[in-house]
């Protein structure tokens, strides 16, 4: 399922803020046909997205475009790099934003499902 980006309105606002005019918009490409989704990723110049199967999409942006992929809190264990290494093999400008609070007493370092914070005033 999708993960919770806790503060989205946040960062929605600092995206706009940070395009100097370009549009930015909110998707859920599992939502949408597979035929969308490929012309929302050929056709997108940025992508922010939680780490997880939703990020495939990179695999049809345009060479130098930006990814940059939310990981929620890992707690001490090392964060998979997947991605970012196939965001690098297929030339695209690629960062990780990894979250470093803590939000719930559940959480579990290992698991990737939890919601995810940005901060937005940095």
């Amino acid at each position: 399922g999708r993960r919770a980006l806790l503060n989205e309105e946040d960062v929605v606002a600092a995206l706009q803020t940070a395009s100097a005019g370009g549009s930015v918009r909110r998707e859920n490409p599992g939502r949408l046909p597979l035929s969308e989704q490929v012309q929302l990723f050929r056709s997108s110049h940025a992508v922010v997205g939680a780490s997880g199967s939703a990020l495939i999409g990179m695999f049809f942006m345009e060479p130098r475009a930006v990814v940059v992929e939310l990981l929620s809190f890992q707690g001490t264990s090392e964060p998979d790099t997947t991605w970012h290494e196939l965001g690098v093999s297929l030339d695209l400008t690629y960062s990780v934003l990894h979250e470093t609070r803590w939000f719930g007493r559940t959480r579990r370092p290992w698991d990737r499902r939890e919601a995810i914070y940005v901060e937005t005033e940095r």
